[in-house]
């Protein structure tokens, strides 16, 4: 029976502290997923070979409009091939370094306290100064959905990177960790899956060897502070504290004077992610393509042929839905990938300048309407404790509004630099009046008709599929 004064008893993936990592099981379930892929589709493809041929053939050489949704069939199973490389690192891992097991201390991990551990890997050979990097994710699990259609979206409420070191040990390399835990973060849960759930997962890296695993421990509240007893040697509690001069010359660029400062985000800060975006974006625009070309074949009237009115309007809404959707995707893309942030701090004002798509864009607020400085989760690529963060630094107002002085940061580690540093230098002036407008900026014209313009090609889109549904349901 359950113990709810202690719920991390009695668990067996948590008995006495020793976790063991999901890394066999990711490997499983991977596996598993594209055999059974495969065992469904190929038989399919055999079935119905010399039909998708004929196909095939008259779509490349007669007729590029002409499409059967057959031709869908040997696409899903040459989406197999992007499962290789994952299969071929998921093994590499496993039979290179084995199960291995993870010994927390204390133990469980506690909410506003501590979380410590260490994990001996006797195939990796112990190298004075060999970089160890651990992350410890606090996951929330939400379920979007009902029934066969329910979607799960693991979401990362909290990272920290530990102080961790690796040292020698009987049994190889033994990597050590410890890292404080806000006392503001949910606890785990013993019923992991389901809408509102919490687990929490350490990531352990060793770059030189290619080692990477990740396990998911219990963290809860208990009475009472629990520290750990850890203290391995490469790993001081006095470390020097990062600063913004310390940040990737990508990310930002201090300038200071007096006290008076701006800070520069530079175009390409997010890495990646731009791209990534864009390329999202690219595959809406084929798709909207291709649904245009369907849309031309089907309003095309032959000899002897009628056009389908419901056919027509549905594919041209789908076609304008698409292209709509991957303009606003790659618009997006191209934002984050090129546009250009400054913040200027002087004794009066705090000022944003954001260049792009050609323009400039400034906001204002007075630093006596300043309450406080936050970070925000704006973006997340991956899921769990493998998952991308990318912050947003905010400035709240004290009308309840927010103005971003920092955006595109890859990592929590830069963002608590940024958003201490923002803590320490923009410090909140009471009383006086301020010659700098802090009242949101009126919304452009243009923006004002393009919304106008969506809102009513979507009204338009609606009454003329509804009115070819109602024509064919009559006729």
């Amino acid at each position: 029976m359950q113990n709810n004064s202690v719920p991390w008893l009695g668990v067996n993936k948590w008995v006495n502290g020793r976790i063991t990592s999901g890394g066999k099981l990711a490997l499983y379930v991977l596996l598993g997923f594209a055999v059974f892929w495969n065992l469904v589709i190929a038989p399919i493809i055999i079935d119905q070979w010399d039909d998708l041929a004929t196909v095939f053939e008259h779509l490349v050489i007669y007729d590029f409009n002409t499409y059967d949704a057959r031709l869908i069939i040997p696409l899903m199973l040459a989406a197999n091939i992007f499962l290789i490389p994952a299969l071929i690192r998921r093994w590499r891992q496993w039979s290179k370094f084995g199960r291995l097991y993870m010994t927390l201390d204390p133990y469980p991990g506690v909410i506003g306290g501590q979380i410590g551990g260490y994990l001996d890997i006797p195939t990796v050979k112990y190298r004075d100064g060999m970089p160890v990097d651990v992350r410890v994710n606090c996951v929330k699990i939400s379920i979007s959905g009902s029934g066969k259609s329910h979607k799960r979206s693991d979401s990362v409420a909290w990272r920290k990177k530990a102080r961790a070191a690796a040292r020698w040990s009987s049994r190889g390399a033994r990597v050590v960790f410890v890292v404080d835990v806000d006392d503001d973060l949910p606890q785990s849960t013993l019923e992991s899956g389901k809408h509102g759930s919490c687990y929490w997962s350490v990531r352990v890296r060793l770059p030189e060897t290619g080692f990477d695993r990740h396990y998911e421990i219990p963290v809860f509240r208990t009475e009472g502070r629990a520290d750990s007893k850890l203290r391995p040697m490469g790993m001081a509690d006095d470390e020097p504290d990062r600063t913004v001069e310390d940040l990737p010359a990508g990310l930002a660029e201090l300038k200071q004077t007096g006290e008076d400062f701006s800070i520069q985000y530079p175009p390409g800060r997010s890495g990646g992610m731009g791209n990534f975006i864009a390329l999202f974006g690219v595959i809406f625009f084929a798709i909207a393509v291709f649904l245009g070309f369907q849309f031309v074949a089907e309003i095309n009237v032959e000899e002897g042929r009628r056009v389908s009115l419901f056919s027509a309007v549905m594919l041209g809404m789908m076609t304008s839905v698409f292209g709509l959707v991957s303009c606003g995707i790659m618009a997006a893309g191209w934002f984050v990938k090129t546009n250009h942030l400054r913040v200027i701090v002087d004794h009066e004002c705090l000022t944003t300048e954001r260049h792009a798509f050609g323009r400039t864009f400034r906001k204002l607020v007075a630093r006596a309407n300043i309450s406080g400085f936050d970070k925000k989760v704006t973006m997340q690529s991956g899921q769990g404790a493998q998952a991308e963060i990318y912050y947003s630094i905010l400035a709240q107002k004290t009308d309840g509004q927010t103005l971003t002085v920092g955006d595109h940061i890859h990592g929590q580690e830069d963002a608590d630099v940024l958003l201490e540093f923002f803590r320490r230098h923009v410090a909140a002036q009471a009383g006086g009046e301020s010659q700098c407008s802090t009242g949101r900026p009126p919304v452009p014209p243009q923006i004002r008709w393009i919304v106008a313009g969506v809102k009513s090609f979507s009204v338009l889109i609606f009454i003329a599929m509804m009115a070819a549904f109602l024509t064919r349901y009559i006729a």
